[in-house]
């Protein structure tokens, strides 16, 4: 019993020693895989007005990295339309090369009062933006948005992406 509890005590001290460093070595790998990016930023805009809540998808164009052919980096645009895009952690950008681009706008017009609208939800500072279904249908399918851009390295301020029929 007695030697059964010595090694349960030297089991709990090599664990408390050495899993701080099993940790590290773990979290290092995890970078490893990851691919670089580089900051994008833009703006959807519908009729001159930027189009709070819309939802932008980025779809890697015949990427050569297996790794960067299963990505969608993405971004939630602000209340005035403006976006950040993200592929690890919040407004870290997208790795280079070439993108077709989806865009899932709101339906109707976002809840102005707080109450109206959900916590996380982005404040709607600007005018009202009423997109037609047939619009919003559109550039929701990758294959008929017609939007693709290509991302270098280094910084991309995108051209605002201007939602037509």
């Amino acid at each position: 019993m007695l030697l059964l509890k010595t090694n349960m005590r030297m089991n709990a001290w090599l664990l408390l020693a050495c899993g701080p460093v099993f940790l590290i070595e773990c979290g290092g790998c995890r970078g490893k895989d990851r691919l670089d990016v580089t900051p994008v930023r833009g703006q959807v805009v519908y009729k001159g007005l930027g189009v709070p809540q819309a939802t932008v998808i980025f779809f890697p164009v015949d990427p050569a990295d297996e790794k960067a052919r299963k990505m969608r980096p993405f971004a939630y645009a602000d209340g005035e339309g403006q976006f950040e895009v993200k592929t690890y952690v919040d407004g870290d950008g997208a790795p280079p090369g070439k993108y077709r681009v989806s865009i899932i706008a709101p339906s109707g017009p976002p809840p102005r009062s707080s109450k109206d609208r959900p916590a996380d939800a982005p404040i709607i500072t600007g005018p009202v933006v009423s997109i037609p279904p047939a619009i919003i249908r559109k550039y929701a399918n990758v294959d008929t948005a017609g939007i693709e851009v290509e991302i270098q390295a280094g910084e991309n301020n995108l051209d605002p992406f201007v939602l037509t029929m």
